[in-house]
């Protein structure tokens, strides 16, 4: 039964049309759509130009374009760390070599980072709005391409309302302006998919390159591929989507293998490792995970189970848009639901990036059952020209995403303006101690690297993260042989010039070291940063003497 009606409701408009047309037939349908693409084209224009301009006033209107969410989005100062020092360091030290100043420079991919050095060399800027612009763009951008995916199968009305539905989206609107890479992954594969009858060669090349962007863009490529026989029917175009594909994915597990010695290096840390619980120990749930774990299972079985029937009754080419948005459902539901990742799930994750596609699917699904569904099941609503009533629900759809959202994510925004101002305060005073030479900071605050660089103008080449010390490198305790131990971190610091060190106060190697080399006057402690853990010190390179 569900099968059926899979067959009779979802398939695309272009699938109706059968039998032969003579020549004038033929030059009419011409005209109708060339006309028919002028009007799309000019739609996603509009679309576009609208998804821009809300969330451009988000961005500098209701956010700080500089605090894209300290201590909640954090990730995307790490991204900002990422290509800002594989620009002032990394290039130099190899073909597309990513830096980071705690090791996860190839945690996601090299794509977003290069993107971003190029949006610095164009801006002639290194702020953080440049990552926040570019992922406002692919934002915008993505909605565009999921028009004319809509627009193709379900025809205009459907399309209209699913690209007016996600310019809307409180959720997409702070995800597109955090600074994040998602949006640029589920561009490719959609302009991939948009291509794959007329250049399936770049189609293929394309969905590699969403890799690059998003570990799970490996699998979603995959799915993709497998199901490009649903579209692609003349001889030698499976051969050449399959052939772009994996030449660029075996180019990108090369590069991977390089320089991580794993070929699948952002697969294994963002899933494989993750789903084993291999980064938590002694995993506790809270009683909030335990309560939305059976919600999220069962969007997971509910998910996968429309997928599959989709995929076994429904083999026409809009198949594949669907089973990709069911199959994103599904595995958002499963990986976070039946996983060790349950562990990290908030109450604020409903509205981050993880849900942004979604919220943006559940829209296509609902914009295609008005406009597309409901007229065959009811031809007379199409007849008497009365489909625009269906804009009613959508509006009320559009109002009830605001009601529902907007105060939750305002609430947990305005809580990162304190962190953030306090991150900046701590910079400034950090700062204040800075002559010359190069600084030691601990690895794991990306916003304040990016204040020191931004606000304070401390260079990229003169930061070091503790990461990168000789303790980070010894075993055990390291002053049990300090005899030996000593000359390594002090010929270390004396060689990387090394001048002001921002210490943890809960990190002992630092405190035992400055108790040890207090008569040599090498360190001086310089001040507290207030409201913090953190104590500054300088160095004397020059008065370092190894015997």
């Amino acid at each position: 039964m569900l099968g059926k009606f899979f067959d009779r409701i979802l398939h695309e408009e272009e699938d109706i049309a059968s039998g032969e047309k003579g020549p004038e037939e033929e030059i009419k349908e011409t005209a109708s759509s060339v006309k028919k693409n002028r009007l799309d084209i000019f739609l996603a224009l509009l679309f576009f130009l609208g998804a821009v301009i809300v969330r451009l006033y988000f961005l500098y209107f209701v956010s700080d374009p500089q605090n894209a969410g300290d201590g909640w989005y954090g990730d995307t100062y790490h991204h900002w760390q990422i290509a800002y020092l594989t620009r002032e360091v990394g290039l130099d030290q190899g073909f597309l070599r990513l830096w980071d100043l705690k090791g996860m420079e190839y945690f996601w991919g090299p794509l977003h980072p290069i993107l971003m050095i190029v949006s610095f060399a164009l801006s002639g800027s290194v702020s953080i709005e440049n990552a926040r612009i570019l992922s406002l763009v692919f934002g915008s951008l993505t909605i565009v391409a999921i028009y004319f995916l809509v627009s193709k199968f379900w025809g205009r009305w459907a399309a209209s309302a699913s690209a007016f539905l996600a310019v809307i989206h409180p959720v997409a609107i702070l995800n597109d302006t955090s600074g994040m890479l998602e949006p640029i992954g589920f561009f490719l594969l959609f302009v991939g998919l948009l291509l794959l009858e007329s250049a399936p060669l770049f189609a293929g090349i394309l969905w590699a390159w969403a890799s690059l962007a998003r570990a799970e863009a490996w699998m979603f490529g995959i799915l993709l591929l497998f199901l490009s026989s649903r579209v692609l029917k003349k001889p030698g175009q499976l051969a050449k989507v399959f052939l772009g594909w994996v030449i660029m994915t075996i180019l990108y597990m090369k590069y991977l293998l390089d320089y991580t010695g794993n070929p699948i290096y952002p697969i294994w840390w963002n899933y494989l490792a993750n789903a084993r619980g291999v980064w938590a120990n002694n995993v506790v749930y809270s009683s909030y995970q335990l309560a939305v774990k059976p919600y999220l299972a069962a969007w997971f079985v509910l998910s996968l189970i429309v997928m599959l029937v989709i995929w076994w009754r429904n083999k026409a080419k809009s198949s594949v848009f669907l089973i990709f948005g069911f199959a994103n459902w599904a595995f958002i539901g499963g990986f976070m639901g039946l996983t060790h990742y349950l562990s990290g799930f908030q109450p604020w994750f409903w509205y981050i990036r993880f849900f942004e596609f979604p919220y943006i699917f559940a829209g296509v699904i609902v914009s295609i059952f008005l406009f597309h569904m409901l007229p065959k099941l009811a031809p007379l609503l199409h007849k008497i020209y009365l489909k625009w009533v269906f804009w009613i629900p959508i509006l009320l759809i559009a109002l009830l995403y605001q009601i529902v959202f907007w105060k939750p994510i305002l609430e947990k925004y305005d809580s990162t303006r304190p962190s953030w101002q306090r991150t900046r305060s701590w910079a400034e005073e950090f700062a204040q101690a800075y002559d010359e030479g190069r600084v030691l900071i601990p690895e794991g605050d990306p916003s304040f690297t990016y204040a020191l660089v931004y606000f304070q103008g401390i260079g990229g080449k003169d930061i070091i993260g503790q990461m990168f010390d000789p303790f980070f490198y010894m075993e055990g305790d390291p002053y049990e042989n300090w005899g030996e131990n000593r000359e390594i971190v002090l010929g270390w610091m004396k060689k990387e010039d090394i001048t002001l060190i921002l210490v943890d106060s809960e990190r002992e190697r630092y405190k035992k070291l400055f108790e040890r080399e207090e008569a040599n006057k090498y360190f001086e402690f310089a001040k507290v940063i207030p409201n913090s853990k953190f104590l500054v010190y300088k160095v004397f390179p020059e008065r370092i003497r190894i015997e």
